[in-house]
């Protein structure tokens, strides 16, 4: 049975969209039939091409789960491909595919149960309530031959165990003898866990004695956390803590972390055909910047090679190029209107075709921040790519979140160094700024073996004593990348003096800090007030940013240095040929003599953002700021907060989303700085109902994983609701949904209430919803207030509702359920004790 696919549906109106569903159809119900190898290759490569929407997705979804026992595993994997494909559109049944996604443990090879992994995680993420369901499928994968399948899986059980209940602890027991022994012991203490937890499975249950939740979480920390390691972050103040008390603020800086143990790395595209498949979904939609990084990776290493069908597949790309180009209304890699839909345009075409002349664009078209510098590395790289030189890219993420692997960015430089190919500016100058904290050291050792000129600058980055001297002015940008790099939240002046930068602003050689206050009056219901109008957050005035587009001479080579040590004219001399030898082998490719400091410097660009906005276009193009400097994202937050305060007049369209800006906050090792939380409240409150659902999402990550603490989330919110500025119902809309989860998210969210009741002065009309909301919760956890917010004692003296709810609140419950509250402490523990348990294995 032989298939090929057209290269556009055929036929035109009804007709076509019947052609295409049936051509859709077909191959999957032969799929299901067929058991030849080249006919079943033929039948999902079709699927694959005719590119299937999310709706089309959405009406097969019950054929794909079918394929999942599928005897033959590349059948499985296209399955998965389709699922993952729902996944991402956010409409993959999480109940069916926990029903169906057992067989897939059972084949051989172990990217398709990774796959399967992948996607359970992001089913429960979505359906807490399925976590039993989910973690015995997951146990299944603890008998694969591969070890990495069956960390992935105890990674996910680990995560999950404070929900299931004593049945997994038999299910682990029983695969105990499969594990790999280095795994063995982890798998044994979560069976004990699971044994221990068990006692009393009902919240509800007041008739037990209290258990002490808090015994094995000390006990296991001994075993974990020594005194300066990093769990000891997360565990340092557990012995003071009383059964009825959360646990302490984490206090943790990113720059110190193991960050990659938490994020997932990066899996780069393998061949042509790979890299043809991916450019046409992102034509169609692409949703972070995450795939523009995969896809630049992508075509710079595999642009010289060719397919046997790749003149045909690029007739196809080119045609839907057209299609889509500058159509403004998508969300797809080129369809938004502006200078980044023209490069990366280009980009595609000289790839697909390499005889496109790049175009040249209006600066009317360029967008603020780090947009400009974005669309210099896609120059670079197209520049390249016009004569098919294929090279690793040195910006490319080895990680999601943007992070690079220290030891990967030393690989691609070797590799560059073996080919004879100088490091591209704006590459290097975006992978520097990309290293993630850990693992510094050994990819330092490594670097010592480079010679290439940039090599100076990237152990400088690493670690290195040698900074830079004079000579390196005109590599001003590198060394500034580097040392932002290194210390992400400190001075770099001293470091780098000899750079003489003529540039300031924040981020440059000073870090940059946040003032914000609320300025708003007492707010006319009759009109809407933007927060933007209230809320005045920009970086210190003492810090004031370069003027955009301000030039820069190449810096004057110094020919007559000091005389070093008294040595003479000869010394003197020498040291003049030393330099000479220095400026001609520079680090990098030469760059233009003046430099825009929204292009050269993007920790800089990145206030543009703040002060100017970055609105339209897709919401990958807001995401990008993101990517630039994932060691201090607090500018990126800063502007996210000006975008927040333009939506909250219920701006929905998608070109305007300011959802990204609360991408990051995903990350398990991002903390709560004070800027974050602002963003996450704005995002919590806020009129566009999307942003709403994806803050709640993230506040109820940060508070399993200890990142939300009440009294920091409070203080925020009280700063916010001074004046009287408040959207109450949006707001108690938001934590009502997040305290539906659990009953530790229920106390946080109280807890939170209660701080931020206890500053006020007097209970406004708009504070009666927050007031119920924390009435329903304080009845169903089961704990009175310890004491009474002033202004809730003032209301009960009054009449009407508000003083009604005073009361109640002020009343608390009849009596305390011990009981309760040690479960919910018991699960806060246990989430410090899953991140402490993963920093220690980053770190061996």
């Amino acid at each position: 049975m032989t298939l090929e696919a057209p290269e556009r549906p055929i036929g035109s109106g009804k007709t076509k969209q019947l052609d295409r569903a049936q051509q859709l159809d077909d191959s999957l119900r032969g799929l299901s039939q067929e058991t030849r190898g080249p006919a079943l290759s033929a039948l999902h490569k079709l699927h694959t091409q005719l590119n299937p929407t999310a709706d089309e997705l959405a009406e097969r979804q019950q054929a794909y789960l079918g394929l999942l026992d599928h005897a033959t595993e590349h059948v499985v994997g296209f399955a998965l491909k389709m699922l993952a494909g729902l996944d991402r559109h956010g409409r993959l049944d999480a109940e069916k595919f926990i029903g169906a996604a057992k067989p897939v443990f059972g084949l051989r090879y172990k990217s398709r149960p990774v796959a399967a992994l992948r996607l359970l995680k992001h089913a429960i993420d979505r359906r807490p309530d399925l976590v039993t369901q989910a973690a015995a499928v997951a146990t299944e994968a603890l008998t694969h031959r591969s070890t990495d399948v069956q960390e992935q899986a105890l990674e996910l059980l680990e995560a999950w165990q404070v929900h299931c209940g004593p049945a997994l602890a038999e299910n682990l027991a029983a695969k105990l003898q499969g594990l790999d022994p280095g795994l063995r012991p982890r798998a044994e203490a979560l069976s004990r866990a699971e044994e221990s937890g068990s006692a009393c499975p009902d919240e509800a249950c007041d008739t037990e004695p209290v258990p002490d939740m808090l015994t094995a979480p000390q006990e296991e920390a001994t075993t974990i956390a020594p005194a300066d390691g990093p769990s000891s972050v997360v565990l340092d103040q557990q012995s003071s803590t009383a059964w009825y008390e959360l646990p302490a603020p984490l206090r943790f800086d990113v720059a110190d972390m193991p960050v990659l143990s938490g994020v997932a790395a990066v899996i780069p595209l393998d061949s042509v055909d790979a890299l043809f498949d991916a450019v046409a979904r992102a034509l169609d939609e692409v949703h972070t910047a995450d795939e523009i990084e995969r896809l630049l990776d992508g075509v710079s290493r595999l642009c010289s090679l060719s397919s046997a069908d790749f003149r045909r597949r690029a007739a196809s790309l080119l045609n839907q190029i057209g299609d889509v180009f500058g159509s403004g209304t998508g969300t797809g890699l080129i369809s938004s209107n502006g200078s980044t839909s023209w490069v990366l345009r280009d980009l595609l075409v000289i790839w697909l075709t390499g005889g496109h002349q790049p175009t040249a664009t209006s600066r009317y078209f360029q967008r603020p921040g780090p947009i400009p510098f974005f669309e210099a590395r896609v120059r670079e790289l197209t520049r390249r790519v016009a004569n098919r030189r294929a090279a690793p890219l040195l910006a490319a993420p080895s990680h999601a979140g943007g992070w690079i692997a220290p030891l990967s960015l030393v690989e691609r430089l070797a590799a560059l160094e073996i080919e004879g190919t100088l490091a591209p500016r704006f590459d290097l100058t975006q992978a520097l700024l990309r290293l993630a904290p850990q693992a510094r050291a050994p990819a330092l050792s490594a670097a010592a073996l480079l010679r290439s000129p940039a090599a100076r600058v990237v152990r400088f980055a690493l670690g290195d004593d040698e900074g830079p001297s004079v000579l390196d002015q005109a590599d001003a940008p590198l060394w500034l990348a580097a040392a932002r790099a290194r210390w992400p939240a400190s001075s770099a002046a001293e470091p780098l003096a000899a750079l003489r930068l003529p540039v300031s602003g924040p981020d440059l050689l000073e870090p940059a800090r946040y003032l914000w206050r609320n300025d708003a009056k007492e707010p006319d219901r009759q009109e809407t007030h933007l927060l933007s109008e209230a809320v005045n957050l920009k970086p210190d005035p003492d810090v004031p940013l370069a003027a955009a587009g301000e030039s820069e001479p190449l810096p004057p080579l110094c020919l007559d240095p000091p005389d070093e040590g008294g040595k003479g004219i000869r010394s003197r001399v020498s040291s003049t040929l030393r330099q000479l030898g220095q400026r001609l082998q520079r680090a990098v490719v030469p760059a233009d003599r003046s430099r825009d400091p929204q292009r050269d410097y993007p920790t800089l660009a990145l206030h543009h953002m703040t002060t100017q906005g970055l609105h339209g276009g897709a919401p990958w193009i807001v995401h990008l700021g993101a990517l630039v400097w994932p060691l201090n994202t607090d500018s990126y937050f800063a502007a996210g907060v000006r975008a927040m305060t333009r939506s909250h007049g219920g701006d929905t369209a998608p070109t305007t989303s300011p959802c990204p800006y609360l991408y990051p906050l995903f990350e398990p090792d991002r903390p709560l700085t004070e800027t974050a939380m602002l963003a996450l409240w704005l995002g919590l409150s806020n009129e566009n109902s999307d942003t709403r659902e994806l803050a709640v999402t993230v506040l109820v990550r940060t508070i399993e994983d200890g990142r939300a603490h009440f009294e920091a989330l409070a203080n925020v919110l009280s700063g916010i609701g001074e004046n009287g500025w408040l959207k109450p119902e949006p707001l108690a809309e938001s934590l009502r949904a997040a305290g539906r989860v659990s009953a530790l998210h229920r106390l946080v969210v109280a807890q939170i209430l209660r701080s931020y009741l206890d500053g006020l002065d007097a209970l406004h009309a708009d504070a009666r919803g927050l007031l119920e909301l924390v009435v329903e919760l304080s009845a169903e956890l089961q704990r009175p207030l310890t004491r009474a917010p002033a202004a809730v004692l003032d209301a009960a003296e009054g009449k009407g509702r508000t003083a009604e709810l005073a009361k109640l609140l002020m009343e608390g419950p009849a009596s305390l359920n011990p009981v309760s509250s040690s479960k919910v402490l018991g699960i806060a523990w246990a989430g410090r004790l899953a991140r402490a348990a993963r920093w220690q294995r980053a770190r061996r």
